[in-house]
């Protein structure tokens, strides 16, 4: 029987009954989306679904016996980050539970699970559904540009990010929860989510690939080959002399095997310097490594939306634009120039999806399949939904703009570089991409094959659709609006590399 502390009041017995049942069915793989979790489309559920969805999940991965704190514990503190979610279109609870879902496809269906230990996997997937806590629904330039309270808190820096990170860091505090949690860890993890470090990802994913190749340790079509005993040692943090053995023969070390500081653990009958210096030679990443790779993961699962079958594709996009849209409108009350990709007057929602898919989704994915092959499956459904964008952008009953793609590329200027000196700035829906005068000519409307270029800066996500104006504007948006008529806005202050 689930019984909370700080929040008995929430549920009736009946509600708790519901979140239970939920999660002993997913234990007991008795529900049909334990063995499709990917196809889960968690805005269909009801909160209590949504609860027990969360509890499977995390007692799956053993969360809570490598933690150390009860379910009930877990469900505590999911009522209390829930109720830190506002009300927001898209970045809501139901997003971070999506994030969570996903997360848990890339580490238990595509093979992820093996690179980490189980204390890393927990930190994760807490920093999961943590990631988005307090979220305005405007974006980090939205409150540097409008110089905004915890724009001025957290110096124009990761603003919603950090937000974030404190809420979280109070709540798990509360509960009890982050006694065997590394804090500077969580907050690497969370502060990685903002959209600025995107291209750093993607840099750090092309390094991994690299020592990942040239290792050769986890090759997936031999791993499919290899008994269940393989897959039950990639979860264990300890390795016995007769494990060790085992995977010496065939050339195969798990990472999952080293503890909270780096290093290997073994059992009270391991005694050997010698194997202990062989075995730390040949595990393919270190404690950074791994770290990088957390982040590249949770940073895949975040923008995800655009790899998911189109059903439940669309329904994020849908809800991505109402925020996209509200931003606008507020910028526009402000006097402000309208960020890319939210005026309702100009962007469509086919035309600037097609660009996030081309500009940044693909590559980021096609760097994760290099990480995970089996990632492959998000670039065929990313494919397959590019040609249902391109279907509706030449529907009839489709609101487009004239030479959208030329409406939306300025010329500025940019430090020099040995091909050129300016550059022009694509919007996309998580932001704006510079690409060099010199490359332009590899951009067309037509080709979905374009080059990945620096973010100057970026939001979250993904997609834009013409709706009905939403008026819904903030009171300290108000009390600034005139203010920011009359000076021109300071430009935000560029992110510092978070070292990952």
């Amino acid at each position: 029987m689930l019984i909370l502390k700080h929040n008995k009041n929430e549920f009736t017995s009946e509600d708790l009954i519901q979140i239970e049942r939920k999660y002993l069915r997913w234990m007991t793989d008795q529900d049909d989306i334990n063995t499709n979790t990917i196809e889960l489309n968690i805005l269909d559920c009801k909160m209590t679904d949504v609860y027990g969805y969360l509890l499977g999940i995390f007692s799956k991965l053993d969360v809570f016996d490598t933690l150390k704190f009860s379910i009930c514990q877990f469900l505590d503190f999911l009522v209390d980050i829930q109720r830190t979610y506002q009300n927001t279109p898209y970045h809501s609870f139901y997003h971070a539970a999506d994030v969570v879902i996903v997360l848990y496809y890339i580490i238990s269906d595509l093979k992820a699970k093996k690179y980490f230990s189980n204390r890393e996997i927990a930190v994760l997937f807490i920093a999961a559904i943590c990631h988005d806590a307090g979220h305005t629904g405007y974006n980090n330039d939205y409150h540097v540009k409008l110089n905004t309270e915890l724009a001025i808190c957290y110096n124009n820096i990761s603003v919603l990010e950090s937000l974030s990170v404190d809420i979280a860091l109070g709540l798990l505090k509360k509960h009890q929860i982050i006694n065997n949690i590394d804090p500077h860890l969580f907050k690497r993890i969370i502060l990685a989510t903002d959209m600025s470090f995107h291209y750093d990802l993607l840099a750090e994913a092309g390094v991994l690939e690299d020592i990942l190749s040239t290792v050769n340790l986890w090759d997936d079509d031999e791993q499919d080959s290899c008994s269940e005993m393989d897959e039950s040692l990639a979860v264990s943090e300890t390795l016995s002399i007769n494990v060790q053995q085992q995977h010496l023969s065939v050339g195969m070390i798990s990472p999952t095997n080293y503890n909270n500081k780096g290093s290997i653990q073994y059992d009270e009958n391991t005694n050997s310097s010698s194997l202990s210096t062989l075995l730390q030679s040949q595990t393919p990443l270190d404690q950074s490594q791994r770290l990088s790779f957390a982040c590249i993961l949770l940073h895949a699962a975040d923008i995800s939306n655009t790899v998911r079958s189109w059903p439940i594709s669309k329904r994020w996009s849908d809800l991505i634009v109402q925020e996209f849209f509200r931003q606008g409108d507020a910028e526009k009350l402000a006097g402000l120039q309208v960020s890319p990709g939210m005026d309702r007057d100009l962007a469509t929602q086919a035309s600037i999806s097609l660009k996030f898919g081309d500009f940044v989704v693909k590559p980021y994915f096609e760097a994760l399949a290099g990480l995970l092959p089996r990632a492959r499956v998000f670039i065929d459904t990313l494919q397959d939904n590019r040609e249902e964008w391109l279907r509706l952008k030449a529907s009839p009953f489709s609101t487009s703009i004239t030479n959208y793609f030329n409406g939306y590329l300025t010329t500025s200027q940019f430090p020099p570089s040995p091909s050129t000196s300016k550059a022009r700035k694509v919007s996309v829906p998580a932001g704006t991409v510079a690409i060099p005068l010199g490359n332009s000519a590899a951009v067309t409307t037509n080709n979905s094959s374009v080059k990945p270029m620096p973010i100057l800066r970026t939001t979250s996500h993904s997609s834009i659709l013409l709706s009905s104006p939403h008026t819904s504007v903030s009171s300290e948006l108000r009390r600034n609006s005139a203010d920011h008529r009359r000076r021109q806005p300071r430009p935000p202050t560029t992110n510092q590399r978070i070292q990952i």
